[in-house]
């Protein structure tokens, strides 16, 4: 597992500064996907070039964030985020809330049964000076294919 980048104080804005990279290292990979001779290469390695992560709150002990998503019948709750945009002057954060998923194609939010995660149309603006730790994922979980199970007869 992947260890958390976690703040020492209120005023460092370790989890902005993460973010400020992440998004400059997706605009990055977005622009060298046009390549027409590496293309194909790097979508196979890297889903869609956004790269996951979870927000964790101090309350005592440190806590996973969980959002919500919802429309009409479509709810999902997560703690897996993208994010999108952010905003130095307001040290906020457009983040996208990915659809976890596990092996067999059911939700879940539990880390050890994550398989696959899923961009969605839902998107929140969140205050970065409410997070104290971040944890990057692995890229390839986005979009990953589920695997084909045949029954034995």
């Amino acid at each position: 597992m992947k260890k958390a980048i976690i703040l020492k104080s209120e005023e460092e804005s370790c989890v902005q500064e993460v973010l400020e990279d992440l998004v400059a290292s997706q605009k990055e990979f977005k622009n060298f996907l046009h390549s027409k001779y590496y293309r194909h290469m790097l979508l196979d390695h890297t889903g869609e070039g956004l790269v996951p992560f979870i927000l964790y709150q101090k309350k005592g002990n440190q806590e996973v964030s969980e959002f919500v998503a919802m429309e009409k019948r479509d709810w999902f709750t997560t703690p897996f985020l993208a994010v999108k945009e952010i905003r130095k002057e307001s040290h906020c954060a457009t983040v996208i809330l990915l659809r976890p998923l596990d092996i067999d194609g059911y939700e879940t939010t539990d880390l050890k049964e994550l398989f696959r995660l899923e961009k969605t149309s839902f998107c929140l603006e969140v205050d970065l000076s409410c997070f104290c730790a971040i944890q990057c994922l692995d890229p390839r979980l986005m979009n990953r294919k589920l695997p084909i199970i045949e029954p034995k007869w």
